[in-house]
C-alpha cells in the first residue's frame, strides 16, 4: 500500500498519498517477516497491544509464531478454513465469486468489475467492527477472541439487499425485473445526457423536489416498476432537464448529495 498510487515528491519516505490518507495519525514501522530480528520486533509489538489485525493469508500468522494479544482479527480472501482457503485471489476473482459482477453490465456483454480495490475497504469496515466487538468480549471474559474475516463473505454481505428487496416485492405481488436500472437513471438534457441515481428514499424525495414534481416523491416504488408512474415521471421531468445543461444539473444534484454524473 505504501507504493500504491501517486506519492508526494517531497515526502516519498512517508509512502504514497493513499497510504498517508488511510494511516493519518498512526504510528508505522516496516518489518521483514523472513528476518529473525524483525520477527522478534513483531512479537514484542503484538504483546504490547490489545488488538492484532493481520492479513497474512490463511495460516500466515501461525507461521510467524507470534504471541497474540487478547483480540485477533484475521483478514484473508476466503477465510482461515474451508475449501477455498488456499486459493489465490485477485480483486476481480473476489468480486466475481461474491456476486458483485452479476449486477454490473449487460447479460450479453463482458464482465465488469468495481475499481479502486473497493473490496478491501468493505472488508476493512467489517474488520473494524469485528475488532471492537472482539476487544469488548475479550475484556469481559479474559479469554483471547479470534475473528476470521473473509473478504469473500464481506462482499457477499453487501449484495443481499437487492435480493431481499426482490423477494419481498415478489411476495407482495410486485414484480421487479431481474436487472433493473438506477432511478431515474440516464436522462436527456439540453446538451446531452445526465445520470442520476436515487439510492435511498431521501434521494428520491430530493430528486422529485429538484425536478419540481414533488407529488411523485412518495411513489418511488411505483416509478421503479417502470409502468404508468414511470411514464408520468418522464413526461413531467423533461421540461426541467431539457432547459439545463448537464454540468449545471450535476452541480445542483450533487449539492443536494444525490449521486449524479
Amino acid at each position: 500500500l505504501r507504493g500504491r498510487g501517486p506519492a508526494p515528491r517531497a515526502h516519498t519516505d512517508r509512502g504514497s498519498g493513499l497510504f498517508q490518507y488511510l494511516n493519518a495519525g498512526k504510528g508505522s514501522v516496516e518489518l521483514d517477516t523472513t528476518a529473525e530480528t524483525d520477527r522478534g520486533r513483531l512479537a514484542a509489538l503484538a504483546a504490547q497491544h490489545h488488538i492484532l489485525i493481520e492479513s497474512l493469508g490463511a495460516g500466515g500468522l501461525e507461521e510467524l509464531d507470534v504471541l497474540v494479544p487478547h483480540a485477533v482479527v484475521r483478514i484473508s480472501p476466503f477465510g482461515q478454513t474451508g475449501p477455498y482457503r488456499d486459493r489465490a485471489a485477485t480483486s476481480a476473482v473476489l468480486q466475481a465469486a461474491g456476486g458483485w459482477t452479476a449486477r454490473i453490465g449487460t447479460p450479453e456483454g463482458p464482465p465488469y468489475f468495481v475499481g479502486g480495490h473497493l473490496e478491501e475497504y468493505v472488508a476493512g469496515a467489517y474488520a473494524a467492527a469485528a475488532a471492537l466487538t472482539a476487544h469488548r468480549q475479550a475484556s469481559l471474559t479474559g479469554e483471547t477472541v479470534e475473528v476470521d474475516v473473509s473478504i469473500f463473505e464481506c462482499i457477499v454481505g453487501t449484495v443481499p439487499y437487492p435480493m431481499l428487496q426482490k423477494l419481498t416485492f415478489d411476495r407482495l405481488g410486485f414484480p421487479v425485473p431481474q436487472r433493473y436500472q438506477p432511478i431515474p437513471g440516464i436522462m436527456r438534457c439540453r446538451d446531452g445526457y445526465v445520470g442520476i441515481s436515487s439510492l435511498t428514499g431521501q434521494h428520491w424525495s430530493d430528486v422529485c423536489a429538484l425536478l419540481e414534481i414533488p407529488e411523485l416523491g412518495e411513489k418511488m416504488r411505483e416509478v421503479t416498476l417502470r409502468g404508468a408512474e414511470w411514464q408520468q415521471f418522464v413526461a413531467q421531468d423533461e421540461p426541467w432537464l431539457l432547459a439545463r445543461d448537464a454540468a449545471e444539473i450535476v452541480t445542483v444534484f450533487q449539492a443536494m448529495r444525490v449521486p449524479a454524473v
